[in-house]
């Protein structure tokens, strides 16, 4: 039987957490994910696992370089270099998740992904 535990600082959440404490919550987080994933039985939900916690990894590499974790987003203008091998990886799980949309309208795609690169 499948019992899924809420980590307990999910009802305590404090805006002036430390960064160590942000990546460990994010850990919990990727985790709590996966363990709810594999329970819907889409194996594309469940890749979302893999995703979250390769992002999770990159952040603490990005983290060990002396770059905040919650400055990693597109809005803060941050540049942070990622390992190939993790590239590799997200790019295989996302591409499980989105071909299937991406087939049926491959422009569409194509030009919003290619805004990332403006």
């Amino acid at each position: 039987m499948f019992v899924f535990k809420v980590p307990e600082w999910a009802n305590k959440f404090d805006r002036k957490d430390d960064a160590a404490t942000m990546l460990c919550r994010a850990k919990d987080l990727a985790s709590s994910y996966y363990a709810l994933g594999t329970q819907t039985g889409i194996h594309a939900m469940i890749e979302w696992c893999g995703v979250m916690g390769e992002h999770v990894r990159m952040l603490e590499d990005a983290f060990s370089a002396g770059i905040e974790p919650n400055s990693v987003d597109q809005h803060t203008g941050a540049a942070v270099k990622a390992h190939e091998y993790r590239v590799i990886y997200i790019c295989e799980k996302l591409g499980c998740q989105l071909k299937p949309f991406i087939r049926a309208d491959k422009s569409l795609w194509k030009r919003e992904i290619n805004k990332w690169f403006e």
